[in-house]
């Protein structure tokens, strides 16, 4: 049967079907900006969960404020941002404080798969009015590709990249699919971030510094698992019975 035996209906019917079914596999974006919410131990956004990460040794929980995004609320930066801060006394190149936020687990139906994510990174250092030519790096843990083990990733962010959105692809294997993780600064597994302002510190011996840099989440990417889920098999049991009554009528 062609798609022009089918008369006028019958081809309303499979271009809605056909519609229906590409919604169902187009990316889906949620948006963290909208509204502001806790900080709390846990609450959803759409069809995202967020929460304070289990086992964490820093303080800090999920927050929304409308207008920015979403953050770990915690000690250091404001509560819609994801905050580190190093302070440097004179003559010294590395650290004599430390103050970082709690990871933040983003979950999802396990019949969908995260593809990427939108910060607003930035960088500040005490006495300078310009970031300086430094990154910092953005990890997120994985749990679900491969077995019920966690995999840990890395994103640098670049000096050219603070003050605007970024879209980082959470995706850096072939057809990778997961629907938890875990977001963080660097926690030290890359080197941690005192490597990256390692040669713009022995520049600046003779002055006290503090860094402080973190990101913004903007919004969250992710689309349906490629297993055909129960919405699409009935969406392809509806259009067989549709097709079949059109050709009866048209017999």
């Amino acid at each position: 049967m062609n798609l022009s035996d089918l008369g006028h209906g019958g081809k309303i019917v499979i271009l809605a079907i056909q519609a229906l079914g590409i919604a169902a596999l187009n990316a889906a974006t949620v948006h963290f900006d909208d509204a502001d919410r806790g900080p709390a131990n846990s609450f959803h956004v759409g069809d995202i969960t967020t929460s304070a990460a289990s086992g964490g040794f820093h303080p800090g929980m999920p927050a929304t404020v409308s207008g920015f995004g979403l953050g770990s609320a915690g000690p250091v930066g404001q509560p819609y941002s994801f905050d580190q801060q190093l302070h440097y006394s004179i003559g010294q190149d590395s650290p004599d404080t430390t103050g970082i936020e709690n990871a933040i687990t983003f979950e999802i139906d396990p019949a969908y798969t995260f593809t990427s994510i939108t910060i607003l990174p930035y960088l500040t250092v005490s006495g300078s009015t310009t970031p300086p030519p430094c990154s910092f790096t953005l990890e997120y843990d994985v749990t679900g590709t491969t077995g019920p083990w966690t995999d840990q990733y890395f994103s640098s962010v670049n000096s050219e990249d603070y003050g605007q959105p970024l879209t980082v692809s959470l995706n850096p294997q072939p057809a990778m699919q997961f629907y938890r993780f875990d977001l963080q600064i660097d926690t030290g597994l890359a080197g941690g971030e005192a490597v990256n302002f390692y040669d713009y510190r022995q520049a600046h011996l003779g002055q006290e510094q503090t860094f402080q840099f973190g990101f913004t989440v903007q919004s969250l990417d992710y689309t349906a698992a490629p297993e055909p889920g129960a919405v699409t098999l009935l969406m392809l049991g509806c259009g067989v019975w549709m097709c079949r009554r059109i050709s009866r009528k048209c017999a």
